[in-house]
Formats: C-alpha cells, sequence, structure tokens
C-alpha cells in the first residue's frame, strides 16, 4: 500500500492527534510497542522507510488509549477498515497492545476500532 503525499500527511496528523488526545508519554508509547524513539517517529511521521505494520499497530494502539482516555479518537481517512482489508493482503498485521500494560488487546474487530 502505497500512499500520496497528501495522504501520508493527513495520516500523520491523525496519527499525532490521537497521541495527543491519548494523554500518554513517548516513554508509554515505546514501551508498549517496543519501539525505539526513532520508530516512534518514523510511525508517527510515515517516513520513507517506516515499516507499514508500525504504523497499523501505532494507529490502532492509539484509538485504543483515547478511548481508555474517556475521548473520542480522530478518524482516519486513509487508515480505514476497507484500507486494513487491502493491508492483509500485502503484510502480517499484528495486534495493538493494550495501553499501559503491553500485552495483546482483543482483535480490531471485537475491540471495535474504526
Amino acid at each position: 500500500m502505497t500512499l500520496k503525499p497528501a495522504e501520508r500527511q493527513a495520516t500523520s496528523e491523525q496519527l499525532a492527534a490521537n497521541f495527543e488526545r491519548s494523554g500518554l508519554t513517548r516513554e508509554q508509547v515505546c514501551e508498549d510497542l517496543e519501539f525505539s524513539d526513532d520508530e516512534l517517529d518514523a510511525a508517527l511521521e510515515l517516513r520513507e522507510l517506516v515499516d507499514p505494520v508500525d504504523v497499523w499497530v501505532l494507529r490502532d494502539y492509539l484509538q485504543l488509549a483515547v478511548r481508555q482516555a474517556s475521548a473520542e479518537p480522530v478518524e482516519f481517512t486513509v487508515l480505514t477498515e476497507e484500507a486494513r482489508t487491502e493491508a492483509y493482503k500485502w503484510y502480517i498485521l499484528r495486534d495493538a497492545p493494550q495501553p499501559g500494560t503491553g500485552s495483546a488487546a482483543d482483535t480490531p474487530e471485537s475491540a471495535d476500532v474504526d
């Protein structure tokens, strides 16, 4: 799945907005997702060589975290459930961990992740 520059920008902004709404620190996110600081930045910014699986995991994790904080997540305009179906054709997606625990959450479908 290749994103156009405008899609990359929109997705990066949506990830950043959900990160802010989550109330989590960079350290918490890196610990739960087992990301380095650079890997987190690469996923948040959708850098050219970022692992797409990392972006999907970050997306799902942040949506869970925002809901856990009793807030409404910013909707994703590119990383939609339809796009997830397409991504499964190319990548082996993994479940996001439950925020604050590092342990796997329910599958995105059963967790009602948009």
